[in-house]
């Protein structure tokens, strides 16, 4: 990947963008890093297609390269990619909004992400359901009339304590250890409002994580 961004110029993008459909994710991940660095705007759609790869690193990598991009192509796949389960996917989102416009949600391409964020309210994860609430927020959607209508039922900013709100946070970290902590934590905490992260977290792919989170469910019950 070093010898086509330092040799190919121009010329290594399409040999890059070839390399992110590779079945392995560290090529796709060192071929967005490479784009990125090229800085060939031609590079944006390829870039684009896979912004929601099944790897969260790969995810990152490619929102990276698409704010060095610096395209305004990139803003509604970015938009959405805020609504990502992972925060550090969700914090590269934001970053590279940023840098291709300081103003993004005032675009009307970030708009035409609109019905899709609304759609996400619905969805089964909490943070996505959280980051969907908090980004019609931030457009001057009304959240609160758009639940009662559609029947989605969140918890607002108002809700959870700052300790929930830390520990909820926690329960998807990188770190296994964290993620245990959390879970019996928020069990030993009983709010309702739990109830929904701890289901996802009981899909944890940590056997002792998804056991501690069913054990906090049935101390909700």
């Amino acid at each position: 990947m070093e010898a086509a961004t330092l040799c190919g110029g121009r010329k290594a993008v399409s040999s890059l963008v070839t390399c992110l459909k590779d079945p392995s994710w560290e090529v796709r991940q060192s071929a967005a890093k490479a784009l990125g660095i090229l800085g060939e705007t031609s590079a944006v759609d390829g870039l684009v297609q896979i912004i929601q790869d099944p790897d969260r690193d790969v995810r990152e990598s490619v929102i990276g390269a698409l704010g060095e991009l610096g395209d305004s192509r990139a803003i509604e796949p970015l938009v959405l990619s805020l609504l990502d389960p992972e925060n550090a996917v969700r914090n590269a989102a934001s970053s590279a909004l940023y840098k291709i416009n300081r103003r993004w949600d005032e675009s009307e391409l970030a708009h035409r992400a609109l019905p899709k964020v609304k759609m996400a309210l619905k969805h089964s994860d909490y943070w996505v359901c959280q980051a969907a609430s908090k980004l019609l927020q931030q457009f001057n959607v009304d959240v609160k009339s758009l639940m009662d209508t559609t029947n989605v039922k969140l918890t607002m900013k108002s809700g959870p304590s700052p300790v929930y709100t830390l520990f909820a946070d926690l329960l998807f970290d990188r770190d296994r250890d964290l993620r245990l902590a959390a879970a019996v934590s928020l069990g030993r905490l009983r709010e309702k409002t739990a109830t929904a992260i701890l289901s996802t977290a009981s899909r944890d792919s940590d056997y002792c994580v998804r056991q501690a989170a069913l054990s906090a469910l049935t101390a909700l019950e």
